[in-house]
C-alpha cells in the first residue's frame, strides 16, 4: 500500500473534519479499480468518511487542488447522493413495471395476442430503460455540480487559492478524465469539464 503522502493526507485531513462536521481518514492506494488517477469516498457505519485516492493523483496535486478534490468527495456522503442515487433508480424502475403492467392490460382487454403483446412491451420498456437512464445520468451530473461548489466554499474557508478547482480540473482532463461532447451529455456522469470550471468561476465572481 502507497504511503507516500500519508503524512500531508492526514494533515489536510484535520483541516476539512471540522467544516463537515465529521471524522475524515484518507488513506493513500496504489489505484482504484484499476485506475492509478483517482478518488473515491465510502461512508463507516459511524458516520466517518473514508477517502482514498490514488498515489500518482496525490502526487500531481498541490494542497489546495487536493482540498479541492477530497472535499468534493466528501460533499456527496454530506447531500446523501448514493441514497438519491438508489431511491432514483427503484423508483423509476418501480414506474417502468406498474406502466407495463398498464400496458399489457389494455392489450389484453383489447384482444391483443402474445406475440403482439410481447413486442409492445420490449419495445415500451427499452424506451423506458433508455429514458430512464437518461434522466438518471442527468440528476447525477447536477449532483457532481453541487458537490463542485460544496467543495469550492469549503476551500475558501480554509484561505485557499480559488482557481485551484480550474487546475485540478485541468489536471485531471491532461489525465485522460475528460467529460465533453454531445453523447457525454447524455449518458456521462459527470459534466462537461468547462461547463464545470465556468460555474465555479461564475459563483467564485459573484461571491467575490
Amino acid at each position: 500500500m502507497a504511503t507516500i503522502n500519508q503524512e500531508r493526507l492526514t494533515r489536510i485531513s484535520k483541516l476539512i473534519s471540522p467544516l463537515i462536521d465529521r471524522k475524515i481518514i484518507i488513506e493513500e492506494v496504489d489505484n482504484i479499480e484499476g485506475d492509478r488517477r483517482n478518488a473515491i469516498v465510502y461512508t463507516s457505519p459511524d458516520g466517518e468518511c473514508d477517502v482514498k485516492i490514488t498515489s500518482e493523483l496525490a502526487n500531481d496535486l498541490d494542497d489546495d487542488e487536493l482540498i479541492w478534490i477530497i472535499t468534493h468527495e466528501t460533499a456527496h456522503i454530506e447531500h446523501g447522493d448514493a441514497k438519491r442515487n438508489k431511491e432514483l433508480v427503484d423508483n423509476y424502475a418501480e414506474l417502468l413495471r406498474e406502466k407495463a403492467e398498464t400496458i399489457d392490460n389494455m392489450l389484453k382487454e383489447g384482444g391483443g395476442g402474445l406475440i403482439k403483446r410481447m413486442l409492445v412491451q420490449i419495445g415500451f420498456l427499452s424506451a423506458g430503460v433508455a429514458g430512464s437512464f437518461i434522466a438518471i445520468k442527468h440528476d447525477q451530473r447536477e449532483r457532481e455540480k453541487k458537490a463542485d461548489s460544496r467543495a469550492a466554499e469549503i476551500l475558501k474557508r480554509l484561505g485557499g487559492n480559488s482557481s485551484a478547482p480550474s487546475t485540478a480540473l485541468d489536471k485531471l482532463r491532461e489525465s485522460g478524465t475528460h467529460y465533453g461532447g454531445f453523447i457525454s451529455a447524455l449518458v456521462s456522469a459527470h459534466p462537461d469539464t468547462e461547463e464545470r470550471k465556468r460555474l465555479l468561476q461564475n459563483s467564485d465572481n459573484k461571491k467575490g
